[in-house]
């Protein structure tokens, strides 16, 4: 899928997040600011891939990840991965609180990749330790737990599995704002 009709069918998406995400939306024009974080990326010549048939169908289930080496931000829509029979055509669809979610998870990869001065698959943590305590102390203890036993199922390393808490728990409580300011300075865009 092109991400010109996901630009579109952001733009048509009537619920928004406010800056601690929340399942209540109050702010329009946030899917407007996941469509110019999603412009950066691919300023930055990241190839973003909504849909695309060839890399969701594969991935059956997975929501989007990043992948550094290849500079490649993917995206499956959660209208499709939740249907009775998920087909990926490449068409877009409005985006979902899931997909917003998504967006700034895969986003915060990005960051951690740029975090050694270049882009290349090498995940490093954004936060440090200290401010990482701090920040995971208002991040829900299940959810943290969850993570783990979802990253510890797939055979994930400590490195990983401390890479998705970060980026969890970012998705969920920085806003979208914070995050493209955080990715524009880091990756010196």
């Amino acid at each position: 899928m092109n991400f010109k009709a996901l630009v579109a069918s952001l733009v048509l998406t009537t619920t928004a997040i406010p800056a601690m995400a929340e399942p209540t939306y109050e702010r329009h024009d946030e899917a407007q600011d996941h469509i110019e974080l999603l412009n950066t990326l691919a300023d930055m010549g990241v190839d973003v891939q909504i849909n695309n048939p060839q890399i969701c169908s594969k991935e059956r289930g997975t929501a989007g990840f990043w992948v550094g080496a290849r500079k490649l931000f993917v995206l499956c829509q959660e209208s499709i991965r939740k249907s009775a029979k998920p087909l990926y055509t490449g068409e877009v669809f409005q985006a979902s609180d899931d997909d917003l979610d998504t967006i700034r998870h895969e986003a915060h990869h990005v960051i951690q990749d740029c975090m050694d001065g270049r882009i290349d698959g090498e995940l490093s943590a954004y936060l440090n330790p200290e401010n990482s305590v701090e920040f995971l102390e208002y991040y829900p203890d299940w959810k943290e737990e969850y993570i783990i036993k979802q990253y510890r199922d797939m055979g994930a390393s400590n490195h990983v599995i401390e890479m998705e808490i970060e980026a969890w728990a970012v998705a969920d409580m920085v806003s979208v704002d914070t995050i493209h300011e955080v990715l524009k300075r880091e990756c010196e865009v």
